[in-house]
């Protein structure tokens, strides 16, 4: 009998137990169903941190005149707004409870001041009143907003009507036929990659990333190709670019643009340096071993002359966007965004006719993907090699 009293108890015991913690746990779900309905919020003693944003809601809004906006931020404020109007249908302002988004106006405004200058994350922070890491992420999302979605407006080969502006603008102001645009590379620099961080290393023995462009006569970057290692020939680079392989299918520089030039059909062209393959589309300068005649000379003198446009692009872009200056501190996914979006703000600043201050050029190295002499590509084309004699004898002969 007392066993069984024992054993009773033992069992009340248990059911009480598991009445208590059933209880207990639709307490619990009551408690959380009644958080969620009325949107209590648990606050944290310190959110965010208590700074002042009087930088962009009093000094660059109201106090800021031209003058400050071109030197800041690289456009006029009324080419800033017209940028924001650009930008807004792709980056929709979401807030959440515990604070609202900051204006998109605000962001880009971020964003330019990072890429005109060579002020780290922790300035420009300091500056709009923002954490380092906001800053960070802001910068990296605009960024990826413009390369995914105004690329294709501002930077794209020229249509046929363009090609044949742009073929009548290079001979008048340099002599030379038939040239559509200049090819050259420069090295962007970069911190050290964790995988593959030899490859990255380049001639100057610096680690960077390769820009290549296609530069045409108002200094547009027609094409460019982003984030081939430093370590990387400009041949190589070419090669592998979606551009060499629109030349070769002629989707880029169409036949029907040709002119016969000393009985010879010569399409329309682009410029290389001797690092580049001789193409009835492509040309370059004639090696220079010390046996160059008079003709052969000043064909070079005009090839340069006329290719110093992408160098001179080069120069501008990073003269404006003065970020590529300096070393960044990113990965090398994030690197090509924030160069691509130089890029295409290059060109809407160059299409809207933004002012470009000379002290921007002076404090400028492009550092080009010079070839060494023994690197340079060597390749025979007979086709192409009767259309640069052609354009020598017609046009460099001496009579």
């Amino acid at each position: 009998m007392a066993l069984s009293k024992k054993n009773l108890i033992s069992k009340l015991r248990v059911l009480l137990y598991i009445s208590r913690k059933k209880r207990r746990l639709q307490l619990q779900h009551i408690l959380i169903n009644c958080i969620t309905a009325y949107n209590f919020a648990v606050y944290r003693k310190i959110w965010t941190k208590p700074r002042s944003q009087s930088f962009w809601y009093e000094t660059m809004v109201n106090c800021w005149n031209e003058d400050d906006w071109i030197k800041n931020i690289r456009m006029s404020k009324a080419a800033f707004n017209y940028l924001c109007k650009e930008v807004s249908p792709f980056m929709p302002i979401q807030g959440t409870n515990f604070r609202k988004s900051l204006p998109l106006e605000m962001k880009l405004a971020v964003t330019l001041y990072f890429l005109s200058g060579s002020a780290d994350y922790r300035t420009i922070a300091n500056l709009f009143g923002l954490g380092k890491s906001t800053v960070c992420t802001i910068v990296h999302r605009i960024c990826k907003h413009f390369v995914d979605n105004l690329m294709k407006k501002y930077i794209s080969l020229p249509s046929r009507e363009e090609t044949m502006e742009i073929i009548v603008s290079f001979e008048k102001l340099y002599g030379f036929p038939q040239v559509v645009g200049a090819v050259d590379g420069c090295h962007i620099r970069i911190k050290a990659p964790h995988k593959n961080s030899e490859d990255y290393i380049n001639r100057k023995e610096y680690h960077s990333i390769i820009l290549q462009g296609l530069v045409d006569s108002k200094y547009l970057f027609r094409d460019i190709f982003v984030g081939w290692t430093g370590k990387s020939h400009d041949s190589r680079v070419f090669k592998n670019s979606p551009l060499y392989k629109e030349c070769l299918a002629r989707t880029f520089l169409p036949t029907n643009l040709s002119k016969i030039i000393d009985n010879i059909e010569i399409g329309p062209l682009i410029l290389g340096d001797s690092a580049y393959p001789l193409k009835n589309w492509l040309m370059k300068p004639y090696s220079d071993r010390g046996n160059l005649s008079i003709e052969e000379a000043k064909f070079n003198v005009s090839l340069s002359k006329c290719r110093v446009v992408v160098e001179n692009g080069f120069g501008r872009l990073k003269g404006r966007f003065q970020c590529l200056l300096k070393r960044l501190d990113t990965t090398v996914e994030h690197t090509v965004n924030i160069v691509t979006t130089c890029c295409i703000l290059h060109n809407f600043c160059t299409l809207t006719k933004q002012k470009y201050l000379n002290e921007w050029i002076e404090q400028t190295e492009i550092d080009l993907v010079n070839p060494i002499l023994n690197h340079s590509c060597i390749e025979l084309d007979n086709k192409a090699e009767f259309i640069r004699n052609s354009i020598k004898k017609h046009y460099f002969t001496t009579v």
